[in-house]
């Protein structure tokens, strides 16, 4: 038998009845019962005067319980971190959540994985990591049986895409309201996802849309269809039609249909690196040509982060043209916007005139006379729209 988790006002603990190994016996049972039954309770000394009832359960069987097991011989208690590993602090102060037997989800230490919780913002890197495998474990005892055994019409796609890692796409965003249930109205899947298997690719390597793995040494084969692979500083798949936009909001790049991307219908001036009119990001061609963006993230609909468990897919149709236009360029520093874009540059050999100047003009000519490029390429960091 396994304690239950150690109460964490009095240290008490019981018998886990949710897992226990006992021979059958008749007779055994019988005194079980009858000891139940006639053994004195009291509320402050417990069961026979021994204790036994300082924790939750303390009066029921599980308190019961502890106080027979100890004053009966042939009955040994399993080490709980071992067999029955919660995440919780006592276990993972003493015990490796991967070198459990079995571990044991309550709601009170990972959250209950059906009401898609956040992951607590002051938990440890080892609890947090133990919460999402078991969470992911639930999750995939779910799929299994459905495959087997659900006889539903119609049975829930995995279309979540909040915490997919951990809740497999049974969950759309945090919150209960948010659950895709075994049993309730089925929400269809949209046709630009995918689905595949709950199943991890190897280690370095990752999902492709077609839900196989990528090589180790071609992480870009994860990337769908219209979108430019990076694999610094982070491995992202960006939409071509995001990030650099002309004056009037109109992209500058479009897929050339194998994941680069090409000039698009944007202002062929602006779009061009030479005007200068991104800031950042000088040089001879079309601002489409290979260039990285120093982001670990991309606004919605404008890309997706490969990973191990699921493809990488988005939809395009999300989010505004202005939030889309992430890249800052001069017409936002004549409207006033992207300071901490402006601030940077100043601090650059060549940049007093930013400080006069007032229209995009004004902003391109002051900034295709700044002689260090070194400092302005650095800015890049800076110079991207929250």
């Amino acid at each position: 038998y396994i304690h239950t988790k150690p109460d964490p006002d009095n240290g008490g603990s019981g018998v886990d009845t949710g897992f226990m190994i006992i021979k059958p016996d008749q007779a055994e049972f019988e005194n079980i019962v009858n000891q139940y039954l006639n053994t004195p309770y009291d509320p402050t000394t417990g069961w026979n005067g021994q204790g036994y009832n300082n924790f939750k359960g303390g009066l029921g069987i599980s308190g019961f319980l502890a106080y027979y097991f100890a004053n009966n011989p042939g009955y040994l208690a399993l080490d709980r971190c071992t067999y029955a590993h919660t995440a919780d602090s006592d276990c993972l102060g003493s015990f490796p959540f991967e070198n459990r037997k079995a571990s044991t989800m309550l709601k009170d230490v990972c959250g209950d994985p059906r009401n898609c919780p956040y992951t607590h913002p002051n938990w440890a890197a080892d609890k947090t990591q133990a919460c999402e495998a078991m969470h992911r474990s639930y999750f995939n005892y779910r799929y299994e049986f459905e495959q087997k055994f659900l006889i539903k019409g119609g049975k829930q796609d995995r279309i979540g895409l909040f915490r997919q890692e951990s809740f497999l796409g049974y969950c759309t965003g945090p919150g209960k309201t948010n659950f895709l249930s075994m049993t309730g109205a089925v929400v269809p899947k949209q046709d630009w996802q995918t689905i595949c298997p709950p199943e991890k690719c190897p280690d370095g390597t990752y999902m492709k849309p077609d839900c196989t793995c990528t090589d180790p040494l071609t992480p870009c084969d994860a990337c769908p269809a219209n979108t430019m692979c990076q694999t610094y500083p982070s491995l992202m798949c960006i939409d071509c039609g995001c990030a650099f936009c002309d004056n009037g909001g109109t992209k500058c790049c479009e897929s050339d249909g194998a994941n680069n991307c090409r000039a698009g219908s944007g202002d062929n001036q602006e779009c061009d690196r030479s005007s200068d009119f991104f800031p950042a990001f000088q040089g001879d061609e079309n601002i489409c040509g290979g260039v990285e963006i120093s982001r670990t993230d991309v606004p919605n609909g404008c890309g997706c982060k490969p990973d191990a468990h699921h493809p990488c897919t988005y939809n395009d149709e999300w989010g505004t043209t202005e939030s889309k236009c992430f890249i800052c360029t001069a017409a936002d520093f004549a409207a006033g916007d992207c300071q901490e874009c402006k601030e940077c540059l100043q601090g650059c050999v060549g940049s007093a005139c930013m400080a006069s100047s007032s229209t995009t003009e004004n902003f391109m000519d002051c900034m295709n006379g700044i002689t260090d490029k070194l400092c302005r390429a650095q800015c890049h960091y800076k110079c991207m729209k929250d």
